[in-house]
């Protein structure tokens, strides 16, 4: 796989990941692309999980890159009980809920691989009215929410 023009990188990891079937790609790619990307601060690849994460520098707008992985509906969503952290999961389906409107949303996933873009901080606004299992689901289309890491895994 040939190393990305500066830049580029983050826009094509939808792309990229795609063609990306094994480990030893996923180390190459990793080797030859991300470590001297533009925007890409630390990069940290754990070869025996097969997961890499990106720390970006500076942070990245979510609009950006949502349009550049081609996420329909994003959402904020948060797995922490305490919500401190929040990720970009992708819309699913629409749930059977007399109390809430609530969706079904999971990790963007290109080929064998899911993305978890986390959040700077929890969005701004007002708490939503659509939940996603026991968090608020932010709707994330206009939002000027900035990413600040990327974390690539094999998707189970």
């Amino acid at each position: 796989m040939a190393p990305l023009p500066p830049g580029d990188v983050l826009a094509s990891l939808r792309t990229q990941l795609l063609a990306i079937e094994t480990a030893t790609q996923l180390t190459a790619w990793v080797e030859t692309s991300l470590r001297s990307a533009a925007g890409v601060g630390e990069v940290t690849l754990d070869e025996p999980s097969m997961r890499v994460t990106l720390t970006l520098a500076p942070p990245r707008p979510v609009r950006e890159l949502i349009a550049d992985w081609q996420v329909a509906r994003p959402y904020a969503v948060s797995g922490d009980v305490h919500q401190r952290s929040w990720s970009v999961y992708a819309w699913t389906a629409d749930l059977e809920d007399p109390y809430n409107t609530r969706i079904a949303t999971e990790l963007p996933r290109f080929g064998r691989w899911h993305v978890e873009a986390q959040l700077a901080a929890r969005p701004a606004g007002p708490l939503p009215a659509v939940v996603s299992g026991a968090s608020p689901a932010y709707d994330l289309r206009d939002s000027e929410e900035l990413i600040t890491a990327v974390t690539i895994r094999l998707a189970r």
